[in-house]
């Protein structure tokens, strides 16, 4: 078993340190919110022991080998290596060697806070213990201790001897008020000791053993923990609670329906910049309900929060008339994660900072059913699906999988970015939506073709790019008018609003729309002719100018595409740009005309061509 040490001092301060030490305490009264770990790179003092950022582990009174400073994801983390069979990670900071354990910095930021990754770990409990010990003051000697429960993160119980590991990083805030602050300001030594403890992975079945009860257990394994970002704060606690019940309950008012692990406040309700909502498949270790069902969690009032994890193959929906707003926190980006199973908030959702929307699986799907608009931005990662009722926001980046607007067709159904990008590989489907994409400078004009033109992908419409669902089902049905998804410069048109979106400055204006509508009024008409006419046999050509094919030619394929529609207004499209009132005339006489005019066109091109 591994000793908790008592508090240890190294021998032999150097002076490069004692200088430090100095500097740190005449300024540290005046700091906030201290890195204490974050690089991790390794450090070997006079005795050839390594400390990482000034903490270390003790086996024994020994520092051991057991910490290694690891790359994941592009930044450093700390690894530890729980093995032969001790039970408590160590990880001890010394004021000697990180001046921003001392109790200056401590007594000004009682918040503890680092992020964990338990993604390869085999155990069902898990402890955090918080030693803090300080000397040289007028106090002489002071400790104290603090114990979290973080059991609700592991998803593993008495009852799920085979789940998944917790795939997501975990934030975890810890208050050290507990521990007994204010410490003495001119305390000269310090040690802040966190014990991670992974509890023996087993449980005492009473029904076992013809009912005299048993033991049940898993031979050990070695556990691996991952730290990082390990911060001293001012910040009020944040809350990481885990929904703890195999049932539907309310968020805000639920009896005991989370499981927070704060000591007096096991249940305490995740509502707060920073806080974190797991939404795993079992509860935590002693309810030991395995595989919880589908269940609806009620938003029974305002709420925010800065973090939501999913990871259920059963699917929660979250609901109710209160509104949730997402919020970051100091080490906290705001973010919503999915890792299993398809998952809804219908509840009003409003991006107050910039947010990560993960789906991580492909084939799975999260659902934001009422997206309210927003001057952040949304980025989507993960190979799965979002699927959302509009994206009005600052700025919208895919980049991998896909986002979907629900079908809709009116106006409500209308997203609007000031910045777009889509990554290579991922997919933005507008369905049978339009969007507003706004700008300052440098028109995104060029990037938006290239984009439906890959998503396009030849007439399938269901390339990489800016695609089309409802597109693709449509133009697969014998006898349909072909639809398509059209773009033009907003200031081209010079109208006060497109599909309920005022405009009032650039902006390049994407619609789903009839196939030879070039001026995205929603009906092929004389006006699109028009447009078609005077750029027919031309190269270099965009949607506006006739070219309907995304091949940047205007030619007999795209007027036969014009000519298919003409006289044709997508429903629900009559009349919405109001301004532009076509010539009246019967689309057999007009068709006949242009043939005549279009084929004299090519036929003296081509006699010029010869002289």
């Amino acid at each position: 078993m591994k000793k908790r040490i008592g508090w240890l001092r190294e021998n032999g301060i150097h002076q490069a340190g004692a200088a430090a030490l100095a500097v740190f305490m005449a300024h540290a009264s005046a700091r906030a919110d201290v890195t204490i770990g974050q690089d991790w790179t390794p450090v070997t003092n006079v005795n050839g022991y390594s400390y990482f950022d000034g903490f270390t582990d003790y086996a024994d009174g020994t520092p051991t080998t057991l910490l290694s400073q690891v790359s994941r994801g592009g930044n450093n983390w700390l690894k530890y290596v729980n093995q032969n069979g001790q039970y408590w990670g160590q990880l001890v900071g010394q004021g000697w060697a990180n001046p921003a354990v001392l109790p200056p910095s401590v007594n000004a930021n009682p918040r503890l806070e680092f992020d964990v990754d338990i993604s390869e770990t085999t155990w069902g409990r898990l402890f955090v213990n918080v030693d803090y010990g300080s000397a040289g003051g007028p106090s002489g000697n002071q400790t104290g201790s603090v114990h979290y429960d973080l059991t609700g993160l592991t998803s593993r119980n008495k009852d799920t001897i085979a789940a998944p590991a917790n795939p997501f990083i975990e934030h975890v805030s810890i208050d050290l008020s507990a521990v007994g602050l204010p410490r003495d300001a001119d305390a000269t030594s310090a040690d802040l000791a966190v014990f991670v403890q992974p509890n023996f992975w087993g449980y005492w079945d009473p029904n076992a053993n013809g009912g005299a009860g048993s033991f049940i257990s898993q031979p050990y394994a070695t556990q691996a923990y991952y730290i990082d970002n390990m911060r001293l704060t001012s910040d009020a606690l944040k809350v990481n609670g885990s929904w703890n019940v195999d049932a539907d309950g309310n968020w805000l008012t639920g009896s005991a329906t989370w499981f927070s692990g704060i000591p007096g406040n096991l249940a305490a309700v995740p509502n707060g910049a920073g806080h974190t909502a797991n939404f795993l498949g079992v509860t935590d270790y002693d309810s030991g309900r395995n595989n919880i069902a589908a269940h609806t969690v009620t938003v029974d009032g305002p709420l925010t929060i800065g973090v939501m994890n999913f990871n259920n193959a059963n699917g929660y929906t979250i609901s109710g008339s209160g509104q949730i707003t997402v919020q970051d926190a100091a080490g906290v980006p705001a973010g919503i994660n999915t890792a299993a199973g398809n998952h809804t908030i219908s509840s009003a959702l409003l991006l107050n900072s910039d947010t990560t929307v993960s789906v991580r699986t492909a084939g799975n799907t999260l659902t934001l059913s009422n997206l309210l608009p927003s001057t952040r931005a949304l980025t989507k990662t993960g190979p799965g699906a979002l699927l959302v009722n509009n994206v009005r926001a600052g700025a919208l980046n895919v980049n991998s999988g896909s986002v979907k607007v629900i079908a809709n067709g009116t106006d409500s159904g209308t997203s609007r970015v000031s910045a777009l990008t889509v990554a290579g590989a991922a997919f933005l489907d507008l369905n049978n939506n339009s969007m507003v994409v706004d700008y300052t400078a440098g028109s995104p004009l060029t990037n938006i073709a290239a984009l439906i033109t890959s998503g396009y992908a030849g007439g399938a419409w269901n390339g990489p790019g800016i695609n089309s669902s409802a597109v693709a089902a449509n133009n697969a049905v014998v006898g349909t008018h072909f639809l398509a998804l059209g773009y033009i410069e907003a200031g081209i048109l010079n109208i006060p609003s497109f599909k309920g979106q005022s405009i009032n400055g650039p902006a390049v204006l994407i619609r789903y729309t009839a196939a030879g509508d070039s001026n995205l009024d929603g009906s092929v008409d004389t006006v699109d002719f028009n447009n078609l006419a005077a750029n027919f046999a031309g190269g270099n050509k965009i949607w506006s100018q006739g070219d309907y094919n995304y091949d940047t030619s205007v030619d007999s394929v795209d007027f036969n595409l014009l000519a298919s529609n003409f006289g044709f207004t997508v429903p629900g499209d009559a009349g919405s740009l109001g301004a532009l009132v076509p010539e009246p005339a019967s689309a057999a006489a007009l068709l006949a005309i242009g043939l005549i005019g279009l084929s004299t066109r090519r036929r003296h091109r081509s006699d010029s061509s010869r002289t």
